[in-house]
């Protein structure tokens, strides 16, 4: 697979996880940073990269947050993700302490994000993968101010005998309060390049 097909899919799932990663929980007062969207009407704008050029590509998505319900189990949240290629729909739902589940259609769920995370918990498995906490950081992004511009950190790499993810060796994702992830990383020939960012942030009505 050549690097732009390669950046073409990651740009592809990458949307895919932003909706994953669209609910979490509503905590107490001082309650730990929610780094998912759950605000009804958020717009958040994502633009992939081109890795011949280093340039901001016209691979666009635009995912918006349409509804959000409480449920017995944790905040529902209705997400649309729009592209060139069209428009879809997913709902995530949250569970205690920061957990949140993808919501297959077949009914069963992909855990996105554990319980806990990103304190009280360093490492996790899921869906084949090993996910770990790499750190905080400020994010370089200019629809995004302080306080909210720091971030956590997260590394994924296959557990063999599963060899990439998404043909890459390792990738990171920079998850950020309110809204999730906002930068995705992939580790090629030696070095870290980004090849999906969070270019705008807006809001609109919502149902």
């Amino acid at each position: 697979m050549n690097k732009m097909k390669r950046v073409k899919r990651v740009f592809s799932n990458t949307a895919f996880l932003a909706l994953a990663l669209s609910a979490s929980c509503v905590g107490q007062p001082g309650h730990l940073a929610i780094y998912s969207p759950i605000e009804a009407g958020l717009v958040l704008q994502y633009e992939g990269m081109e890795l011949d050029t280093g340039q901001l590509s016209q691979n666009r998505l635009q995912l918006w947050v349409r509804q959000t319900k409480q449920t017995p189990e944790g905040l529902e949240v209705e997400c649309a993700a729009s592209t060139y290629q069209g428009t879809a729909s997913v709902v995530s739902l949250c569970q205690h302490d920061g957990s949140v589940f993808l919501m297959a259609p077949s009914g069963g769920r992909i855990m996105v994000l554990p319980s806990g995370f990103p304190y009280k918990i360093a490492a996790w498995q899921s869906d084949g993968i090993n996910y770990r906490v790499v750190g905080r950081a400020k994010a370089d992004i200019s629809c995004v101010t302080h306080p909210d511009n720091v971030g956590i950190w997260v590394e994924a790499q296959p557990i063999p005998p599963q060899s990439s993810i998404l043909g890459f060796e390792k990738v990171r994702y920079l998850f950020l309060p309110g809204i999730g992830e906002s930068q995705t990383m992939a580790f090629l020939d030696g070095k870290w390049i980004t090849v999906n960012k969070l270019t705008g942030k807006s809001h609109a009505n919502a149902l």
